[in-house]
């Protein structure tokens, strides 16, 4: 259902796009911290343009990168990032991507209430492979080829040397690959 695997195997064969999906509470003033990091950053809100943009200033920010991108490494390496966030590995582009995760912002629970669905929140997406929701997690990734969170080295480490992403390898649930 998922695997996990060093940062750098994970990444060693990718040759489609890839995007951080960040969460604009974990990440106080985010707008301008992506920018410290890195000078021509292509991102976009994901509460642009919804019934959501009076939140632009807490919105997640769908950002392009590129393998040795700053921000990728930023990612990688500072816990304000990597706690808060995910990974999609797709060959769509950044507004189809963006288009698709904003209209999966609420949901509707099982007594009819509509509410925030924060997909963009690692321990969301280890709870639902704990509770092995996989038609949950196949509606997340969509037609994305993977979609990965950091994992720690240990329960009490700030440290992240591994990457756990979904579905594994051999386990396409979607027939994506």
């Amino acid at each position: 259902m998922m695997e996990t695997a060093s940062w750098e195997d994970f990444f060693a064969d990718i040759s489609e796009n890839i995007f951080l999906l960040l969460d604009g509470v974990a990440i106080p003033t985010l707008w301008s911290t992506l920018h410290s990091i890195e000078k021509k950053v292509e991102c976009v809100p994901l509460y642009l343009k919804t019934e959501f943009s009076a939140l632009l200033d807490i919105s997640p920010y769908l950002v392009h990168v590129e393998k040795a991108s700053p921000l990728l490494r930023a990612f990688h390496g500072d816990p304000r990032f990597s706690r808060s966030g995910i990974v999609f590995i797709s060959s769509e582009n950044l507004q189809a991507l963006k288009a698709r995760l904003s209209d999966m912002l609420t949901v509707l629970t099982p007594s009819h209430n509509e509410m925030f669905f924060r997909f963009y929140d690692p321990a969301v997406l280890e709870f639902l492979v704990r509770a092995e929701e996989t038609s949950l997690l196949d509606t997340v990734r969509g037609p994305a080829r993977w979609v990965a969170w950091l994992s720690p080295s240990g329960k009490d480490s700030p440290a992240v040397d591994a990457i756990t992403f979904y579905p594994a390898k051999g386990g396409d649930h979607a027939g994506n690959q």
